[in-house]
């Protein structure tokens, strides 16, 4: 079994000893780190813990220095580790990724460089049945189509490379003469560079025209364009009250994201908070009226009057009637009044959401301090989908009501219908705030209530030294 968020492989017997001791574990959890607490686990009730073999150091690379502990960012690599670690951690920032990859590459083309001999070449005249010689050095079929779905055209800078190495591999047909390429270099599906190459002189003449085909084996990083490019990005944010983070929110999107969003605020609570939610949005609807709207999601299905529906605030059922209501296809990013997006995100957003494909992205939280914070890896109440996508997974449950919980059973449901992206994005930052935790809650309910609360007071050596100055 392997546990790939966490780099953990278990084998069959371990997995049947600790079985037992599982739920026991998850009931006394130290941390919020999942991979050390199954650590804790095995040493507290197997009495063993993780390989420290050489081998497994090497293969699963962690980036740990005795002397400083663990880096965020892998700098540079070297080509041992380039050329045989199955996984590379820590690596968090975008800069450092482009770098590791660069080095994977370049590692990777000094290999292939190595053995030319590995390159098959075929000499055939321009009467030859191209297609014949060609399957019997390759077994494969051959397309040459820009928009064939089967091919796909190698970018660089594995273009220049493999036309250079083609280009050096082939001079032993063409003895000292370096052959140009004809057409693009392709690879196949199944991983192979493919080039169809002539010489010089051949192109002046041309009944004699000498073809070579050129395959080699390797393995490219899959580039993949979004078809979210284009489309339209629609912010989905429920709120009732809260006048300040609203006018907040509404002003840094008009100073960042004006250009690339359009908001839609999924109105509910009280006569009073709605009438001075309403207040608020209503000028910005006014002066962006292609850009800002907003409902009133009140569970009763009645006009709004004077003193007729006070409920409370559900985020589930608010989201459930506003997004059920559309018609229009988009993409849709559950939001927050206390979030700070960046342009960076909608981007992140555009790319990794996709027909079928889900988006989670995990948000920065801020402290009670509000100078430090922590990745809030067991949120899942942002997130991105097409609208059918949404529509398709039923959404949430209108019979749930009051405070949190429905953003687990929503992931819970969406991952049996769609593909889910789940990452760190640096470009999401929840504000602190102070939180109400109403003893009317069901009991589960207000302990998950009052554990978010605490989670949000401090770090482990703040808390300490908080606790510390008590006790002096």
């Amino acid at each position: 079994m392997n546990i790939l968020k966490s780099r953990i492989s278990l084998s069959n017997e371990a997995i049947r000893r600790i079985g037992p001791h599982l739920k026991s574990c998850a009931e006394s959890l130290y941390s919020e780190h999942e991979d050390v607490e199954i650590g804790r686990c095995f040493w507290k009730h197997l009495n063993t813990s993780c390989t420290t073999a050489k081998d497994a150091s090497k293969l699963f690379f962690n980036n740990f220095k005795k002397d400083t502990g663990y880096h965020d960012n892998l700098g540079y690599i070297t080509r041992r580790t380039a050329t045989r670690a199955i996984t590379l951690h820590a690596n968090k920032e975008p800069k450092y990724q482009i770098l590791t990859n660069a080095i994977i590459i370049r590692e990777s083309m000094k290999t292939l460089r190595k053995v030319p001999n590995s390159l098959f070449l075929a000499e055939l005249n321009e009467n030859n049945e191209k297609m014949t010689v060609f399957n019997a050095m390759s077994e494969w079929r051959f397309y040459t189509s820009v928009d064939d779905r089967v091919n796909q055209p190698v970018v660089n800078p594995w273009r220049s490379f493999f036309t250079s190495l083609f280009q050096e591999s082939s001079s032993r047909v063409f003895k000292a003469e370096r052959p140009e390429i004809e057409i693009p270099v392709f690879y196949y599906r199944r991983n192979s560079a493919i080039a169809r190459l002539h010489t010089r002189d051949s192109i002046l003449n041309s009944s004699s025209v000498k073809l070579i085909f050129a395959k080699m084996d390797y393995a490219p990083a899959e580039a993949r364009l979004s078809s979210s490019g284009n489309v339209e990005v629609l912010f989905v944010i429920p709120i009732s009250g809260k006048s300040k983070a609203l006018t907040s929110f509404l002003e840094n999107w008009s100073d960042h994201l004006r250009s690339q969003v359009s908001l839609l605020f999924a109105i509910m609570g009280d006569k009073q908070s709605i009438d001075e939610t309403v207040s608020i949005i209503s000028p910005w609807k006014q002066k962006h009226v292609n850009s800002v709207d907003y409902i009133w999601a009140c569970k009763k299905n009645k006009i709004l009057r004077k003193n007729t529906i006070k409920e409370n605030f559900s985020r589930g059922i608010a989201l459930q009637k506003t997004i059920m209501k559309m018609k229009k296809e988009r993409v849709i990013f559950v939001s927050d009044v206390d979030l700070r997006v960046s342009s960076d995100t909608v981007r992140r957003i555009k790319l990794l959401t996709e027909p079928g494909t889900a988006y989670f992205p995990i948000f920065f939280s801020e402290y009670e301090n509000r100078k430090s914070g922590f990745w809030r890896s067991f949120s899942y109440g942002m997130f991105s989908m097409y609208l059918s996508d949404f529509k398709k997974t039923g959404g949430f449950r209108m019979s749930r009501s009051g405070w949190g919980g429905e953003d687990v059973e929503f992931f819970s449901k969406a991952i049996l219908k769609l593909k889910a992206v789940r990452a760190i994005d640096s470009g999401i930052r929840h504000i602190f705030h102070e939180k109400k935790c109403s003893l009317s809650l069901l009991p589960k309910t207000l302990t998950d209530c009052r554990k978010s609360k605490m989670t949000h007071k401090a770090d482990r050596l703040e808390l300490y030294k908080m606790a510390l100055d008590k006790l002096l």
